[in-house]
């Protein structure tokens, strides 16, 4: 109240914005705060490829997976 917006005028009068109070840390574990999704650009493949190398190569990850997931039924 009484203060400059946060964003530019729109046509919309909704308008949403990225704001400090609403992030959390980037899901790969760099610790860099991320707005509006759960990974910094590029950050969810960087998460994804140390997984499989947690397993190995990435025919060992597949092995793996294919051997270890488990169908959700339907209920």
């Amino acid at each position: 109240m009484g203060e400059d917006t946060p964003v530019d005028s729109a046509r919309n009068p909704i308008t949403s914005f990225d704001s400090p109070h609403d992030t959390r840390l980037c899901g790969c574990g760099c610790s860099e705060p991320v707005a509006g999704g759960w990974f910094l650009v590029g950050h969810d493949q960087k998460a994804l490829h140390a997984g499989v190398a947690k397993i190995g190569t990435v025919r060992e990850f597949l092995d793996w997976f294919d051997n270890t997931y488990v169908e959700p039924t339907a209920e």
